[in-house]
């Protein structure tokens, strides 16, 4: 794990200092180059605010320095407490792991271990052990056809080697068959667990719907009577309200057509418009010779119009003509004006280039460039 870079109680001191330094330098560039207050003095109200504010900064890098020291002793408690974990992980993940070679990876178990033996001049058999060992060759003189004198023995262990075997693979049939008994149990119990909890929680929510039910219920019903009740009385107030309606409207001026319920409360000549049944003959004639007078105004009035608009169109023409001629004018001006500007402009560019040409050339032949102005009230010393 890569170690945490803390600092010390050397740097925080040496970085307080420059800090300080810092600050002051700044605190005395403000009063030097404020000129009020080097020309009217120094404001005491603004000295006590300053000191005050100076107790306050050191305070709070008081504290500051020892939520440092707490929060670096809290990351070195929990640094000290990960390389244990770590330490203590690699050590049982190292014992796992010998004990894992010692149990399935030992070294009489590899296919080389005939050839690394250190005992195996000790256990290398003799030249003949029988008649039947396959190391005697056929021009050795020691091994004749029809000859088996270690059939017996030979017999007894192969016959222990597979019993051997034989309870080997019992006892491993015997140990899988346990464990898949135990694994098939504990799957049983999980899932009568399971189910157990399955059907406790489809009861709860069983009774907690019929409970709901029930109160559905009787909230229906007694909104289905206050329903009823005011559909019954909305009906009999509707009947009632029609009944009036129909007595109202039997009486009415509109059934009995009186003319003068037409006649409207805001003038003497306006008309209630659901309540007019229609003209009579006097206000028809009187319409009629209104419509009379009124389409011979018209007339009159078109043949003035006629009139005034032959003289404005005459009128139009003249203003026309004289602002075209106008405009030619005014061009010609114009352009007589640009041609004089321009003339004017080409001879004051020739003067101010010989000016320039004179300023450059013979006033300032030594002019100050950017660094020369940058390097004032750079600093308070």
């Amino acid at each position: 794990m890569e170690k945490l870079k803390i600092a010390t109680e050397k740097d925080l001191r040496e970085a307080a200092a420059i800090e300080r330094r810092r600050m002051r330098e700044e605190e005395r560039k403000k009063r030097i180059f404020d000129p009020k207050r080097r020309t009217i003095g120094v404001d005491c109200d603004a000295l006590n605010n300053q000191l005050a504010e100076k107790h306050q900064l050191l305070a709070q890098q008081e504290e500051f320095q020892r939520r440092f020291v707490a929060e670096n002793t809290r990351c070195a408690a929990v640094q000290q407490q990960l390389e244990e974990e770590e330490r203590c992980q690699q050590r049982r993940l190292g014992e796992s792991i010998n004990d894992f070679r010692r149990r399935f990876q030992r070294r009489e178990d590899t296919r080389e271990w005939d050839l690394n033996d250190p005992f195996s001049k000790w256990k290398t058999p003799p030249a003949r052990l029988s008649d039947t060992d396959p190391r005697l060759s056929v021009s050795g003189g020691q091994c004749f056809l029809g000859e088996d004198l270690t059939m017996a023995q030979r017999q007894k262990m192969q016959k222990q080697q597979q019993r051997e075997w034989l309870e080997h693979q019992i006892s491993e049939r015997r140990r899988r068959e346990e464990d898949q008994r135990k694994a098939d149990l504990a799957l049983q119990k999980a899932i009568e667990a399971r189910d157990r909890m399955a059907m406790d929680l489809e009861r709860n929510e069983r009774t907690s719907k019929r409970h709901c039910l029930q109160q559905d219920a009787k909230i229906n019903q007694k909104l289905a009577r206050e329903r009823t009740e005011e559909l019954l009385k909305k009906r009999q107030q509707e009947n009632e309200d029609n009944l009036a309606e129909m007595c109202n409207f039997v009486t009415s001026d509109l059934l009995t057509e009186n003319p003068d319920a037409a006649n409207s409360a805001f003038g003497p000549g306006r008309k209630i418009p659901y309540m007019y049944r229609g003209m009579s003959t006097e206000e028809i004639n009187h319409i009629r010779e209104s419509q009379s007078q009124q389409i011979a105004e018209k007339k009159e009035r078109e043949r003035g119009e006629k009139v005034w608009e032959d003289q404005w169109d005459g009128l139009e023409k003249k203003f026309a003509r004289m602002s075209t001629i106008e405009e030619r004018a005014m061009n010609r001006r114009i352009r007589a004006h640009s041609t004089k500007v321009q003339e004017e402009n080409k001879d004051l560019a020739v003067e101010q280039k010989i000016q320039l040409e004179h300023l450059n050339g013979v006033v300032y032949r030594n002019s100050p460039t950017n660094d020369y102005f940058t390097q004032f009230n750079t600093t308070s010393r």
